[in-house]
Formats: structure tokens, sequence, C-alpha cells
């Protein structure tokens, strides 16, 4: 598992990338009440916001930290947010054919980003 700075983790196998919230921003933010995403077949471009979160306080945009066509939505999530709630990294939001795999490697390490969020 990877992790951008902004809060977005990846789990790439093969050109596909899941994709989904870290649990330190669901722990910051509170429970989530809502995700807004894409539609299959989107084209993504890295920095473009990727999903937004309503949590029971505010509300959150998320950047993608790359640039693809949405390939699948977790219709799960939809139906029932409360899921991220349980266990947020063991459940993605969308997975992401990748058009330019050499943007992971500019992505943090669980070590990288454990640090990154104590700043």
């Amino acid at each position: 598992m990877i992790f951008s700075k902004e809060h977005v983790w990846l789990e790439v196998k093969d050109d596909i990338a899941e994709v989904g919230l870290s649990q330190f921003k669901k722990n910051k933010m509170g429970k989530v009440v809502f995700v807004d995403m894409p539609e299959e077949d989107d084209s993504i471009r890295k920095g473009d916001v990727l999903f937004s979160v309503e949590f029971a306080k505010s509300q959150s945009e998320f950047e993608s930290p790359i640039t693809g066509m949405v390939v699948e939505c977790n219709e799960d999530i939809l139906d029932e947010p409360d899921i991220l709630n349980d266990n947020c990294e063991g459940n993605y939001i969308l997975k992401i054919k990748l058009d330019n795999p050499e943007e992971i490697d500019e992505l943090l390490s669980v070590e990288e980003y454990s640090e990154f969020c104590k700043h």
C-alpha cells in the first residue's frame, strides 16, 4: 500500500490501482456519511478531484495522485458509506487503470506516510 500527501491510499496490481481514503484522515475528520465519486469510464488526471467525502461535520475533496481511467466504482460504498467507518484502508472507493505508471514512484511508502502525518 502506498499513499499520497492528500491522504489517498493506493494498492497497485499490474496497471490497476485500487484507491481509497486513508484511515488517518478518516480518524481526523470523523464519521463518513456520504461519498461522491466519478462514473466508470471517466478519465482522471493527476490533480483532479478524485472523490469527495462528506463527514458528519464537514466535507473534503481528495485530489487524484495518478492519471488514468475509472474502471470500477465500489457501489457498496455508495449504498452504505458506513463501511468506511469500520475499515477505510480495507475498502477501496475506485479502481483506476493507470495511464502513467511512473506517477506511482512519487507516492509515499507506509513508513513515509506515517512520518508525514506526524507533522
